[in-house]
């Protein structure tokens, strides 16, 4: 989930990136995942109100007794057939839920990102763009995470002229 956003945020930070196919999926199924969730946090309310209401049973008018109303389940139900149903749903709940992992082989250091930065600029002000053209979009990433350290420490200086353009980086 937090790569997931990470990679919604870089891309608004970052307008250039282009995404891969299975990123833009998972990012629509991101939005689905959350709609749903929507969706069912309505029906959570509805349901805790209704549930406040006194539960109303009733049985067959046929069975009704002195002691009252009484609720008989039909005699075909039996235990086995209520814990199989109760299965199934929630079977189908947890393909709903259950996060799906995905094992990325590539990993990516940010203290190496922030070393390699260091090392490349000199007095004479670069641009992003020198840094990330020959790299993946991963890399641009953790590359454009290890600036933001740069700067939050105030080690480097970054300036962007208008919305879009390239940003020039310095060392402070």
């Amino acid at each position: 989930m937090a790569s997931q956003l990470l990679l919604i945020k870089s891309k608004s930070l970052l307008p250039s990136l282009a995404l891969e196919a299975d990123e833009e999926t998972e990012i629509r199924e991101l939005e689905i995942r959350l709609k749903l969730y929507q969706e069912l946090k309505k029906t959570q309310t509805y349901i805790s109100e209704l549930w406040q209401e006194i539960p109303q049973m009733t049985g067959r008018e046929f069975l009704v007794t002195a002691a009252g109303k009484l609720f008989y389940p039909p005699t075909k139900i039996k235990k086995e057939n209520i814990h199989e149903a109760l299965k199934q749903a929630v079977g189908e709940l947890e393909k709903i839920f259950k996060p799906t992992v995905y094992i990325k082989t590539e990993m990516i250091n940010l203290k190496a990102k922030i070393e390699e930065v260091l090392k490349r600029l000199t007095q004479e002000p670069t641009t992003l763009n020198k840094f990330s053209s020959t790299r993946s979009r991963k890399e641009i990433i953790v590359l454009f995470l290890a600036i933001l350290h740069l700067l939050r420490d105030q080690s480097i200086q970054a300036e962007q002229s208008n919305h879009f353009e390239d940003i020039r980086i310095s060392l402070y």
